[in-house]
């Protein structure tokens, strides 16, 4: 199998594309990690939405993820949770920009933007019909493997 996927590659040079493929996988493993032990920590409780540029396929290796997050009873998140979640962000090693915005203080011109595409990464307890996605499969840039919410036209 490996040599019909390596097709008319040299294998010195496959070496190279396997190599970074792993290097890859890695790479998600360790930033899921990190992000789930900083939802845990300071958000347990709060459903999660990737929105933007990185769901709807516009995005490039420099777009930030963007994020909702969305509160027990959609009411607010304490300004002080929100910002102990980012500063967890800024200072981990997750290798790009991530924004996260607090569902219930968002104008409804912006969520109704938002719930027109975005995917599921954290559901809510007890909601088992959302497919939760991971945000993996987000930050991949071929983005192939994400299931949409799309509304309607």
């Amino acid at each position: 199998m490996a040599d019909t996927l390596r097709g008319s590659l040299d294998a010195a040079e496959y070496k190279h594309v396997v190599l970074g493929l792993i290097f890859l996988k890695y790479i998600s493993d360790a930033f899921e990690e990190r992000y789930a032990a900083l939802l845990r920590e300071h958000l347990p409780d709060v459903e999660v939405w990737a929105y933007g540029s990185r769901v709807n396929g516009r995005g490039h290796d420099g777009s930030d993820l963007d994020l909702v997050l969305r509160g027990p009873g959609l009411e607010k998140i304490p300004l002080e949770r929100l910002m102990d979640f980012e500063d967890g962000l800024r200072w981990s090693t997750i290798p790009f920009l991530v924004e996260a915005r607090d569902w219930a203080r968002l104008p409804e011109r912006f969520r109704r933007e938002i719930e027109g595409e975005y995917v599921v990464v954290v559901g809510a307890e007890g909601n088992a019909d959302v497919r939760r996605v991971a945000l993996a499969d987000i930050v991949d840039l071929t983005l192939s493997s994400v299931d949409k919410k799309s509304k309607p036209n």
